[in-house]
């Protein structure tokens, strides 16, 4: 059997105010018997001014390469890797060009869900963004900046060629 990857490290992330039932309660007419029993949910992690998704995603990111013992930026090198990446990535872009994966549906949705969602300018965070071909579903919305998350080096080589026809403010890491 061929071993084709390994994952090395994960990561995770969560807002740091944490909240329990007894306060909830003290805000709204519950308690904390009444939340458990319902929804077995004893407490949660509200977000605080400057907690995004996009902060929670580069700190799991963060604690993923730590696990992994790897360093942020830094660039794993195998050549035997990058030649198994090439392959794939060819085989990849075959099923994407044909629309095999509905690639092409899934980009109008996510250009119409933009459209709607959003009426001022805006920023998006791709994680494992791959060559960002599918990134075009961007062109036509409100957003601003393009900032695309991969731990492959070709493929974020990629994403920065595809993206230059788009003008977008874009940035990329590893």
């Amino acid at each position: 059997m061929t071993l084709r990857s390994v994952v090395k490290g994960t990561g995770s992330a969560l807002p740091q105010r944490r909240v329990d039932n007894q306060e909830l309660a003290a805000q709204v007419d519950t308690s904390d018997e009444w939340i458990v029993e319902r929804t077995g949910i004893r407490s949660r992690y509200i977000a605080a001014d400057g907690e995004t998704t996009a902060t929670l995603a580069v700190e799991a990111c963060r604690n993923a390469l730590e696990a992994a013992g790897l360093q942020p930026g830094g660039a794993v090198v195998d050549a035997a890797a990058l030649e198994q990446f090439q392959r794939q990535w060819a085989t990849y872009q075959k099923l994407v060009d044909s629309d095999e994966l509905s690639h092409a549906a899934l980009g109008a949705l996510l250009h119409d869900t933009l459209n709607r969602s959003f009426d001022r300018p805006f920023s998006f965070l791709d994680i494992a963004c791959g060559d960002a071909s599918e990134m075009r579903a961007l062109l036509g919305t409100k957003v601003r900046h393009y900032h695309g998350v991969d731990l492959s080096e070709p493929a974020l080589e990629l994403a920065a060629n595809n993206l230059k026809p788009a003008a977008l403010d874009h940035a990329h890491a590893g």
